[in-house]
């Protein structure tokens, strides 16, 4: 499947009425599609008014989007001036490269281009499928020698079951594939399989698993695979097992500690009197019926199997039990973590208040000013700054005698109205250097907590990363800090930190990794902290600044850090 993208920039001398400014050019899109035979099961379930499209600058920032091709298509104009040079790159995708699905259509082109100063210039690019395309054929002799059977078939980031009735297709993320079949004869006793040869599936494969038995149940079980039509077609023959009858050796599980069960993964130990590199695990949701093969990593030490099981729903509760080719272990429970977020993570939440700022000793006359903090109340407070390092800190305090302005305030955020903006500030909007040669130098900061009191959150999990959106404009090479702590008691378990100079002026994602030192602990408090800047002498007289929402002042200042949109990760 594959899909044609056209760019084309609009003439000035067709366009007169819309005349280009000197070394610019105009920009229209078109977007069409064209679905061949062999990805006919997405006919009918695919528009091309679905598909996002992007446009990526020099620097490799998105500067230009639409989320699908339809909001394009609506706006008033749907031309629109760009400046000259490059390259560009010019994207269009559709659904989720992560994703696993009978219907998980992922599809992406990008295409390099320049702008050329008063010319037309077209642009194409080719979509194709972006992930692997996958089918089950179970052969005739499973069918007669079987009442159950299943096929998982799983990469690294997803998985896809066949049962004995699924006729169509699935997609999973790219990656090296593995095959685990799963046969219940009549007597109802089960064998389960796994391919010994992994098989690549790479961008656009469409690979047909044909899986048999031979004329009788103690034969060997081959894998037959056919790719269509990415690469070229070939066969893989993979030996499995071919005892399918009960081993006399039988299968445990130990106890699993409080502190191995996190929001999506689980840490277990099994043991078996045969050969321990044959156990697995198998799960299921509290109170379901069927067993499932969960995707896992392993390690052998004499006759203990330590499993990783991965990709587990948070706040479930599980059962889990050890298999040993036909022999099972008794059943254990356990309950995942919550995939628990900060509160107020886009910033939306503000109060603020008014005060009177005079100079007493200068004489210079008085003026109104705001003050902030990142919550609407008390009861509502996760957030605190260090505001009142540089204005008052007491709310019923209407009136001062020295200079003072707010480190941190919010500005329009990355898809909200708001985000946090924390500053560094040398003294007030209205002093010169005359009467401040020597100023106190502050960084804002915002961290959860009190001001002055308890530091962190109350908080009950472990996530592995921290994304958030930041514009960042530092000052003679100056740089900011976001830090993220997660701790046991006084026991911190678990930190992560990023620090940077570099000046970022369109929001951003990062993330910052939470390495976790102390793995036999739960977490109980969360801490987390941004600031501006790190330098008492990186800062300059006289600087215009935006803030408070629109709010202009010039004060005597430095680096500037915006932070939105603040995302636990657990993986």
């Amino acid at each position: 499947m594959y899909l044609l993208l056209l760019v084309s920039l609009v003439s000035c001398s067709v366009r007169e009425e819309v005349p280009f400014e000197t070394g610019m050019g105009g920009i229209r899109l078109e977007l069409l599609t064209d679905l061949t035979a062999t990805r006919a099961d997405a006919e009918g379930q695919l528009s091309p008014e679905d598909f996002k499209i992007e446009i990526i600058n020099p620097q490799g920032v998105i500067f230009k989007r639409w989320d699908t091709y339809a909001e394009y298509l609506a706006q008033e104009s749907t031309v629109f001036a760009m400046n000259a040079g490059g390259p560009y790159t010019l994207r269009a995708s559709y659904g989720d490269s992560a994703a696993s699905g009978f219907n998980a259509f992922f599809f992406i082109g990008e295409q390099e281009f320049t702008v050329q100063p008063q010319q037309v210039t077209d642009v194409s690019v080719t979509c194709r499928m972006g992930n692997v395309k996958v089918a089950v054929e179970f052969g005739d002799n499973i069918r007669k020698q079987y009442t159950e059977y299943t096929a998982t078939v799983s990469t690294l980031r997803g998985s896809l079951v066949f049962d004995k009735d699924c006729k169509e297709a699935g997609y999973l993320p790219c990656g090296d594939i593995s095959v685990y079949v799963e046969l219940t004869g009549p007597d109802g006793e089960t064998s389960g399989f796994t391919n010994s040869k992994e098989i690549a599936g790479g961008p656009g494969d469409f690979i047909t698993l044909k899986i048999d038995t031979g004329e009788v149940p103690d034969s060997e079980v081959s894998l037959t695979v056919s790719i269509d039509p990415a690469t070229n077609d070939h066969q893989v023959n993979i030996e499995l097992p071919s005892d399918m009858l009960p081993d006399k050796a039988g299968a445990d599980i130990s106890a699993i500690p409080a502190g191995d069960v996190w929001a999506t993964r689980v840490y277990v130990d099994m043991t078996t009197d045969g050969d321990p590199a044959e156990l697995y695990p198998e799960v299921r949701a509290y109170g379901a019926s069927e067993w499932s093969r969960p995707s896992f990593t392993s390690s052998v030490s004499g006759s203990v199997n330590s499993v990783t099981l991965t990709g587990l729903e948070p706040a479930t509760r599980y059962e889990i039990r050890a298999r040993y080719k036909s022999a099972v272990s008794s059943v254990q429970e356990f309950t995942t973590e919550t995939a628990q977020q900060v509160e107020n993570a886009g910033f939306e939440e503000w109060s603020e208040w008014e005060y009177r700022a005079t100079d007493g000793f200068l004489g210079l006359g008085a003026e109104d000013q705001t003050n902030y903090a990142p919550y609407l109340n008390e009861a509502s407070r996760w957030w605190d700054c260090n505001n009142s390092e540089t204005t008052p800190g007491d709310r019923t305090v209407s009136n001062i005698d020295y200079k003072s302005f707010p480190m941190v305030s919010y500005v329009d955020g990355y898809k909200s109205d708001r985000a946090a903006q924390m500053m560094t500030i040398a003294i007030s909007n209205t002093a010169t250097s005359v009467t401040a040669p020597s100023p106190t130098v502050g960084f804002g900061r915002i961290f959860t907590g009190v001001y002055g009191g308890e530091l962190g959150r109350p908080f009950a999990s472990r996530p592995t990363r921290m994304s958030f959106w930041y514009k960042y404009s530092p000052y003679d090479s100056d740089s900011f800090k976001a830090y993220v702590s997660v701790k046991s008691g006084d026991t911190v378990i678990g930190e992560g930190s990023l620090t940077s100079s570099s000046s970022v002026s369109s929001w951003t994602q990062v993330y910052v990794d939470i390495n976790y030192t102390v793995t036999d602990l739960k977490a109980d408090t969360i801490y987390v902290e941004f600031v501006c800047g790190s330098g008492k002498d990186k800062w300059q007289y006289g600087m215009d600044i935006i803030y408070g929402g629109g709010l202009s002042a010039n004060v005597h200042g430095g680096s500037i850090l915006a932070v939105d949109d603040i995302e636990l990760m657990y993986e």
